[in-house]
C-alpha cells in the first residue's frame, strides 16, 4: 500500500539517516595495511538482512539492498540504493570531504561533510580487538582470511570479517569504524542497531578508471542536513 504523511517521512528520514551515518560499520578496510596492490576498479556488493520481514521498515524501506564502490587513488565514489533513496557519494581524502548527492522522492539535494568529523563518529564504533582465526575462503578468485570483530561496548555484537590482504584499500564514510582491518573487506555479518546484516561481495572488476566516473552530477540543492531534517519531519 502507498504511504503518506508523516509515516512516509520518517521512513524517508530513517533512510537517509542511515545512507549518510550509519553505515560507518561496513565493508571498512584497512589504509594502512601493507598488501600487495592499491586497489583500482569496482566493487559491487549485496546486502541482506536475515531474520528480518520483508515487509518490515528495516529491510522493506529504510536499509539499502546493494552498494557500489568506484576506487581510484584519493578518490571513491559511492553508490547506495534504498527503496526512497538513490545516494552518490564522492569523497576525496586529499580534499578531507565528501559530497552526498540524495535522489529523494520529490527533491534532489546535496549535503558537504568534513571527512574528519565522519572519522570521529565511526571510531565511536571502533572495534576494540581483531581476533585472527586459522579459516579461510575463497571469494572471488581470492584467498580470504576470517577475522572476528569484539568491541568493549558489550550492546555492539561480535562482527564475523572475512577479508583478502591482496589489496589495500580506502575506506567509504561508511566503511571508517573497520579501518584496521589489514586488506579489503569481501564478507561481513554484524548486528546494526539490532538489525542482522549480510554484505557479500557480488563482483570485483579491477580496472582502469576514467576520470568521467568521478564527475559530480547537477541539478542538485546544497542542503545542510538540519533543514533537510526538519522539511522532513513535517507531514505532507
Amino acid at each position: 500500500a502507498h504511504k503518506t504523511g508523516k509515516i512516509f517521512n520518517f521512513e524517508l528520514m530513517k533512510s537517509i539517516q542511515i545512507l549518510l551515518f550509519g553505515y560507518l560499520t561496513l565493508l571498512g578496510v584497512g589504509i594502512s595495511a601493507q598488501s600487495k596492490t592499491a586497489f583500482e576498479g569496482k566493487l559491487l556488493y549485496h546486502i541482506s538482512y536475515p531474520d528480518t520481514s520483508e515487509n518490515s521498515t528495516v529491510s522493506g524501506y529504510a536499509f539499502p539492498k546493494e552498494l557500489t564502490v568506484f576506487s581510484k587513488g584519493p578518490q571513491l565514489k559511492v553508490e547506495t540504493v534504498s527503496l526512497y533513496v538513490h545516494s552518490t557519494d564522492f569523497t576525496n581524502f586529499n580534499l578531507r570531504k565528501t559530497l552526498s548527492y540524495l535522489e529523494l522522492p520529490a527533491k534532489k539535494v546535496s549535503i558537504e561533510s568534513n571527512l574528519d568529523s565522519l572519522i570521529y563518529l565511526a571510531y565511536q564504533r571502533t572495534p576494540n580487538h581483531l581476533e585472527k582465526t586459522t579459516i579461510t575462503r575463497i571469494i572471488q578468485g581470492h584467498t580470504c582470511l576470517k577475522l572476528i570483530a569484539h568491541f568493549d561496548n558489550k550492546a555492539i555484537q561480535d562482527a564475523a570479517i572475512y577479508y583478502t590482504p591482496d589489496f589495500t584499500f580506502l575506506p567509504t564514510i561508511y566503511t571508517l569504524a573497520f579501518n584496521s582491518v589489514p586488506g579489503l573487506i569481501m564478507e561481513i555479518s554484524e548486528n546494526y542497531q539490532g538489525v542482522n546484516m549480510q554484505i557479500k561481495i557480488k563482483n570485483l572488476e579491477q580496472s582502469q578508471l576514467q576520470p568521467s566516473v568521478f564527475i559530480q552530477p547537477s541539478g542538485f540543492k546544497l542542503t545542510p542536513v538540519t533543514q533537510l531534517f526538519n522539511t522532513l519531519a513535517k507531514p505532507y
